[in-house]
């Protein structure tokens, strides 16, 4: 199994705060350091203007430092527990099932969409992660995710063995917790997500220079420093029915609608 790195954009942002002030806290992720467009971490000497608003409203949300304890009496205000977890369906854990067993390139994809995608309209999948997410820490567990499927009344039981497959295969980046973006991808084909547009800027963040296709390098780059090149191999070769070494907008969308 390919882990892969966690975007640098991955981070909090003004718009963040501004959510969490609305009361729909996006609960990503680690640190309030921020990246320019090329990816380059900004010094700590440097901290811009942004990250120091954020702080801000983030205190004034919750009329004192933003640690995860006031955070999660924030939320718990504002988001009922039980009543999100009842939108956990079984539709939306068999669609994590099915996203476990998806290709290397599949879930790579679906990653990029999440990281993508407009989330301004996520309210309802926000509310189940907050909730999943017991120690307010931004991330779900594995433990979290067995006390919520214990909860969800789905048509079939899911043994501790069956649970932890679907973690792991949640957990793409192997750091032994479910991100939000994680678990956006897993969920994002079940809940009808998937558009024509959102592929479309997935493929678009994945050819990176624009060329109108998907190279090895490309495969190599969204991957990250860790990638290996058999894992690589099998990527590309799912995908390009062609042949030719790359994968072009409809060999990407007969992938994503086409093949199972």
């Amino acid at each position: 199994t390919q882990c892969f790195q966690k975007d640098p954009v991955d981070r909090w942002s003004a718009a963040d705060a501004l959510e969490f002030i609305q009361g729909v806290w996006i609960p990503h992720l680690e640190s309030l350091e921020k990246w320019n467009e090329q990816g380059q971490l900004w010094k700590t000497k440097s901290l811009s203007k942004e990250v120091s608003f954020v702080e801000q409203a983030l205190e004034t949300a919750t009329k004192g430092p933003a640690s995860p304890h006031t955070k999660r009496e924030t939320l718990t205000r504002s988001v009922g527990s039980k009543r999100s977890l009842m939108r956990m369906d079984s539709d939306m854990v068999k669609g994590m099932q099915k996203y476990v067993e998806y290709s290397e390139l599949k879930k790579t994809i679906l990653m990029t969409m999440a990281y993508t995608m407009d989330k301004t309209s996520l309210h309802e999948l926000r509310d189940i992660f907050v909730v999943l997410d017991t120690e307010a820490s931004g991330t779900v567990t594995l433990v979290d995710l067995k006390k919520a499927l214990q909860q969800v009344h789905s048509d079939r039981h899911m043994d501790d063995e069956t649970i932890e497959k679907l973690f792991h295969g949640i957990d793409v980046d192997c750091s032994g917790q479910i991100h939000w973006n994680e678990f956006l991808a897993a969920v994002v084909e079940s809940q009808g997500l998937t558009t024509m547009g959102a592929l479309g800027d997935a493929f678009d963040r994945i050819d990176s220079d624009g060329k109108g296709y998907i190279s090895r390098d490309d495969l190599k780059n969204i991957l990250g420093d860790n990638y290996r090149e058999d894992v690589v191999d099998q990527m590309l070769d799912e995908a390009d029915y062609k042949k030719n070494g790359q994968i072009d907008y409809s060999e990407f969308f007969r992938l994503m609608f086409e093949d199972p």
